[in-house]
């Protein structure tokens, strides 16, 4: 991890929850596959290491999107209709 990169704030027992799910990964290396399972677990190594370094998290005057793809509708006084 570069020096200038923070972890994210969180619940140290969900992170350490994350890290240990993500270390159990060669526990399901055969139905990966020995071709398919080097790239499954950087994947999911890299993914996970972003997504705990606050540099990568979105600035807070950039756009939320919605799990489902939709974005969030507004009435006219601007309050989301979510």
């Amino acid at each position: 991890m570069e020096a200038d990169r923070q972890l994210v704030d969180g619940d140290p027992r969900a992170i350490t929850g994350a890290v240990n799910a993500a270390a159990s990964v060669a526990l399901h290396r055969e139905e990966c596959g020995d071709e398919l399972y080097p790239a499954v677990r950087d994947t999911l190594v890299e993914s996970l290491a972003t997504g705990l370094t606050t540099d990568s998290k979105p600035t807070p005057d950039a756009p939320e999107t919605q799990a489902d793809g939709e974005q969030p509708q507004s009435t006219s006084d601007g309050r989301s209709t979510r």
